[in-house]
């Protein structure tokens, strides 16, 4: 099984965070000669946002790679930009899946529609 894998079956997001920070840890050792990548693999590991900002970090430096063939080893960022999207998508989607059982416990939410008040 592989960490993306594992990762879109988390049912948490502390098992996903695990994951993406041992991931970084496993590449530094390896990005540490490209400035610009190895800035991204740094902890600790920040929050959805953090992890979303490195993910658009990621795929400027991949069209920059391709632009100007900048010497970022290809396949490692195809493959880190495919783990933090991977990891961003889980947790967007457990954060959603959470507010809509939340909103669900709660009675369902309340919709006005021209002056007509109906649950739903």
């Amino acid at each position: 099984m592989t960490i993306k894998r594992v990762i879109l079956e988390a049912d948490a997001a502390e098992p996903i965070c695990f994951l993406l920070t041992a991931y970084i840890e496993a590449t530094r050792f390896y990005v540490r000669q490209n400035e610009g990548f190895a800035r991204l693999m740094h902890l600790p590991l920040g929050d959805v946002d953090d992890i979303r900002a490195r993910l658009a970090e990621l795929k400027l430096l991949s069209c920059d790679a391709l632009l100007n063939e900048n010497g970022i080893y290809g396949d490692m960022l195809d493959e880190a930009i495919d783990i933090f999207s991977a990891a961003f998508n889980r947790l967007q989607f457990l954060a959603w899946e959470k507010q809509r059982q939340s909103i669900s416990k709660a009675g369902g939410c309340q919709i006005a529609v021209v002056g007509v008040k109906s649950s739903v």
